[in-house]
């Protein structure tokens, strides 16, 4: 296949899709199956063409002619695409063809390809124009629309279309390819139109929720001023809660007056946040720390440095840290 695709590739493609249409014609199931493959066809005779016929089926018709009034000439030609073997057979046909041409009409099909020597062998069918006028007439008049002549040759079955079509709109626009187009075209346009109401609806669903999204934004710009008010107002109530719980400086400084002896003098009261420090001296500072640890508004009493001497008051010099309840 691959020195075939690389000599003649529109043959390799012809190859490819017989045989995916083979496979795909057998996967369908048996009512598909009858609709597209050959047996969905029915064929009638001319004699009795309307033997079994409702008058309700859409199956496509086929003419069924006698073996005796088809003419079947097998040619070996070289390996080539279905394109280009029409125009071969423009010149190749007549040269099988034993009456005059316009006495007779002719359909060809491929039988066989040998795609190891590049050859292909062509059945050529030639029937006399009587005899498919004849056949047609016949049918017609049972109220039966013939679409091709069924030839049975050793190589299968043939429904060839060419023995009544002379042109392509004659095989196209056939009362029952009307029919199947028409609903085609129905569910089509019920397809377009369930699209494009599908498509109106998700543009208006956008619309409707940029136009949200832009209002969003639009409170949330007005919501943002009171949000930072809110902050600053949140950080004051923190504030004075904090407060609240926390001691003045003038209750800490009577407690660290009411509690200091008599012999010991406050240099310094610093208060920051809830720690205080206490710097003074004392004849005798080893009992402060009992003294001030006793009180219910402080704890975690210590010295914040040793105790030394202060010179020229006989006593010594304390730096006390402490903290508030």
């Amino acid at each position: 296949m691959t020195s075939l695709a690389r000599q003649n590739p529109a043959v390799a493609l012809e190859v490819l899709g017989e045989t995916w249409l083979r496979e795909l014609l057998a996967a369908l199931p048996p009512k598909w199956r009858k609709r597209f493959g050959a047996e969905g066809w029915r064929i009638v005779q001319p004699e009795a063409p309307a033997i079994g016929w409702t008058g309700h089926e859409t199956s496509p018709v086929a003419i069924s002619v006698p073996p005796q009034d088809v003419l079947v000439r097998r040619i070996e030609l070289p390996l080539v695409s279905r394109f280009r073997l029409a125009g071969l057979m423009r010149f190749e046909a007549p040269r099988h063809i034993p009456l005059p041409p316009d006495q007779v009409r002719i359909d060809f099909r491929v039988a066989r390809r040998d795609l190891a020597a590049s050859r292909m062998l062509v059945e050529l069918a030639i029937i006399r124009v009587e005899t498919i006028e004849a056949a047609r007439s016949e049918t017609m008049k049972a109220g039966l629309e013939p679409e091709a002549v069924y030839l049975a040759t050793e190589y299968g079955p043939w429904f060839a279309r060419r023995f009544l079509a002379r042109h392509w709109r004659e095989i196209w626009l056939t009362r029952r390819r009307q029919r199947h187009y028409l609903r085609v075209l129905v569910a089509s346009l019920l397809i377009l139109t369930a699209v494009l109401g599908a498509q109106h609806w998700a543009e208006r669903l956008a619309r409707d929720r940029q136009a949200a999204m832009l209002a969003a934004r639009k409170e949330a710009a007005g919501i943002e001023p009171l949000r930072k008010q809110l902050t600053v107002l949140n950080g004051k109530l923190a504030f004075l809660a904090a407060a609240r719980h926390r001691p003045s400086a003038a209750v800490v400084a009577e407690e660290v007056a009411r509690l200091l002896p008599d012999d010991a003098w406050l240099q310094e009261l610093d208060i920051q946040d809830r720690t205080v420090r206490l710097v003074g001296t004392a004849r005798d500072a080893s009992d402060l720390l009992r003294v001030f640890s006793v009180s219910p508004l402080f704890s975690d009493v210590r010295f914040e440095a040793p105790l030394i001497p202060s010179p020229g008051t006989g006593g010594v010099r304390f730096d006390i840290v402490l903290n508030l309840r």
